[in-house]
């Protein structure tokens, strides 16, 4: 019996407890070994995706410097004056090329060449120079003048060392814009720019691309720790090198896993004692499950962060310190911008990728003691104690707006988003948490309304424009629902100077009987923000279409905004209602601003398609307030822009806007898209705009916009 007795546990080790021993410490090994190899791996790829960064940067620097130098080399007056310069007309290239590539884009050095090769004109450093300057970067850039002449291209780039200094170098031939000038195929005056490597280069890779140390030097670097990647020029000869300490996922993972991994080995070691012993293996099991239950019950499934159950105990505990007395305490509510345009474009997997790379980079920037959480979706929440002053707070704000603006790697996919970050302040705005967590609300709600990507300190005037602004909600609602107050008003656009009327925009007016008559600025944000915009923009279409029907010749536009835009069915809704009013499709232009092109292109591109294909034209407004590129112009086949009443306004007296007018005309005149100057009030601005080559326009000066009882005559007088 003792024997027995004895004999059952060690058959129980040998036949059940040394196999489980031995499965377990290979298995372990196995993963300590794919760890190793997966972070190795992942290293590897880092740094071949950081060294491809650093080309790409290399790229995109000559692309601009050659964008930059392009403003002025394709220009007819430089054409004209460097034929034969003048000393006046030298002087005028120092004002308009040579200084102002240095003021505007931080040229280091620019020269100007004759049609055969004589430096006319140098630059260096903001200052101007003799011309014969240039022969001490002269035989460094020979070779690229000598191609230059050869090649059929109209401009090159490359990398040079040009009077020892690694350089960014672009030259083009200056080629007139219109047929005022007359271009000397192969003797071409040519502009050279440079742009020294050292310093800001190696700066912006540090900033813009995360390169932790970047620097350039004549060699590879010798430190532990970095990887330099080599430099280049257009025959193959080393300038240089950039050197940085490489971001190594793999072995930052290593170093934390590994001690667990120790640690994991003493615990099945232990775990294995204690079984043979008591067999409480079942029980630690249990509790394992107990506790995991306990953490999810607190904590967000997709991000591991506290859920809203978790932060209402946290912001308890840290209201119960500022009652105290002991500190202060920032609530912080975070909201991305633009996540459902990624979601519906890259997919609900890519959306809660992109949800928990945005809470690994703010949680890098909160300190140990801060808390924090997500609510479902992409809200988010910081509690913050022992704060000192707003201003450490709206510097957190400012840090994690600026993580976030940079690109997020999504499934093999870049995504661009933003932040909108409300912060209320206790005991300053509450004591509760729910009155606290209401304010951090409402200043969310502001920083939204006031354009996104950007955060905003309750104060106390935003308790009662949240209430203003529910009541010109439920206004607008009754205005819509009984069809009163509401009107459509024309303004004319006229062309020639005013001498031909060629359309009409559609502008919506509300007369509300308690408020009077409202602000389109007013009430237009609030009808996007509550989906009213949907049907208030049908509605004020169906109207314009019905004088288009009347008024087939004249081109009718109207303002549509993006929120209509995105839902599925738009473009059908919309073309539903120009077909019920029996106006042609051609003589309807959409009119959508830039700033809100530019925000939803990628979930607005389905739409615009659709409408287009149908004949619909469409027009980009208030154009210059935004940052449009060529690429998605040319993309949309945008047939109008828009110049914004802005730089009209100030026409003859900022001479930025002249020039921004000017480029913008003539960008459009090369894409062959037409332009309409909106807010012409004065005949000096018709004039100027005139001289610019603008043919159409709209403003006070012609006509405010009228109801339709008032067109007849508009149109009568318009025929006469």
């Amino acid at each position: 019996m003792t024997v027995t007795t004895q004999a059952t546990p060690d058959r129980f080790g040998a036949r059940i407890v040394r196999p489980v021993a031995v499965v377990i410490v290979i298995t372990l090994l196995t993963l300590l070994a794919s760890a190793f190899w997966a972070a190795k791996r992942s290293d590897d790829l880092a740094m071949d995706r950081q060294r491809a960064i650093v080309q790409r940067a290399v790229d995109t620097a000559q692309q601009d410097l050659l964008a930059e130098q392009q403003i002025v080399a394709i220009w007819d007056d430089p054409v004209k004056r460097l034929a034969a310069p003048s000393p006046a007309d030298l002087q005028w290239a120092n004002d308009n090329i040579g200084m102002w590539l240095n003021t505007r884009f931080g040229q280091d050095e620019v020269y100007l060449l004759s049609g055969t090769n004589a430096p006319l004109y140098a630059m260096q450093l903001g200052e101007r120079r003799p011309a014969t300057a240039f022969a001490s970067a002269g035989p460094d850039l020979a070779a690229m003048v000598r191609r230059l002449r050869q090649v059929s291209d109209d401009a090159i780039t490359g990398l040079v060392q040009v009077n020892g200094k690694p350089s960014f170098v672009s030259l083009s031939k200056m080629i007139p814009l219109t047929g005022a000038a007359r271009r000397t195929p192969g003797a071409e005056p040519v502009v050279v720019s440079v742009v020294h490597l050292e310093g800001g280069f190696a700066e912006r890779l540090d900033r813009r691309n995360l390169l932790a140390g970047a620097r350039f030097g004549p060699s590879p670097t010798t430190a532990r720790g970095e990887i330099s990647e080599e430099l280049k020029d257009r025959g193959g000869r080393t300038i240089g090198y950039v050197s940085w300490r490489p971001a190594l996922p793999g072995r930052s993972v290593l170093q934390v896993i590994l001690p667990f991994s120790i640690f994991a080995f003493v615990i099945v070691a232990a775990a294995l004692g204690l079984l043979v012993r008591n067999l409480k293996r079942s029980g630690r099991r249990l509790q394992a499950s107990e506790a995991h239950a306990q953490h999810l019950a607190y904590h967000d499934v997709l991000t591991g962060l506290p859920n809203r159950a978790l932060f209402a105990d946290r912001l308890d505990q840290a209201l119960a310190r500022v009652r105290r007395g002991d500190e202060m305490v920032a609530l912080l509510y975070l909201d991305l911008d633009r996540f459902k345009a990624v979601n519906d474009r890259l997919g609900h997997a890519a959306g809660d990728a992109l949800i928990r790379e945005f809470a690994s980079r703010v949680g890098l920037l909160l300190r140990a003691g801060d808390t924090l959480a997500r609510f479902g979706g992409d809200e988010f929440a910081v509690i913050q104690g022992g704060v000192r002053d707003h201003d450490s707070v709206e510097a957190l704000c400012a840090r994690i707006r600026q993580a976030v603006a940079e690109p997020f790697e999504i499934l093999g996919a870049q995504a661009f988003v933003g932040v909108s970050i409300g912060v209320a302040f206790a005991p300053e705005h509450a004591g509760d948490r729910v009155e606290l967590a209401r304010k951090a609300d409402i200043a969310l709600y502001r920083a939204k309304a006031l354009g996104r990507d950007r955060f905003e300190v309750f104060a106390e005037h935003l308790d009662e424009s949240v209430n203003h602004r529910a009541r010109i909600e439920a206004a607008l609602r009754t205005a819509m629902t009984s069809g009163q107050g509401l009107a459509v008003h024309y303004q004319p656009q006229y062309a020639n100077s005013g001498a031909t009327l060629v359309g009409f925009e559609a502008l919506v007016r509300w007369t509300d009987p308690t408020s009077g008559v409202m602000s389109p600025d007013h009430f237009i944000p609030i009808a996007e923000e509550t989906g009213l915009i949907v049907e208030l923009g049908e509605w004020v279409l169906a109207q314009a279409c019905l004088v288009s029907a009347r008024q087939p010749a004249l081109t009718m536009s109207v303002n549509v905004s993006a929120v209509q835009l995105r839902a599925a069915d738009a473009a059908e809704r919309l073309l539903a209602v120009i077909a019920a009013s029996g106006a042609n499709p051609r003589a309807i232009e959409l009119e959508i601003t830039e700033t809100a092109f530019l925000d939803d292109v990628e979930s607005l591109s389905e739409a615009i398609g659709k409408l287009r294909a149908a004949g619909v034209r469409l027009a980009l407004d208030d154009f210059g307030t935004g940052y449009s590129s060529l690429a998605r112009l040319q993309r949309f086949a945008v047939d109008r822009i828009k110049i914004d009443g802005s730089f009209v306004r100030n026409l003859g007296s900022a001479g930025d806007s002249r020039a921004i007018v000017a480029a913008v005309i003539n960008l459009a005149a090369a894409l062959r898209i037409e332009v309409t100057a909106e807010g012409v009030e004065t005949a000096e601005q018709m004039r100027l705009l005139g001289d610019l080559g603008c043919r159409e326009m709209q403003g006070f000066l012609f006509s405010k916009a009228v109801p339709e009882s008032q067109l007849r005559r508009m149109l009568a007088r318009a025929a006469s």
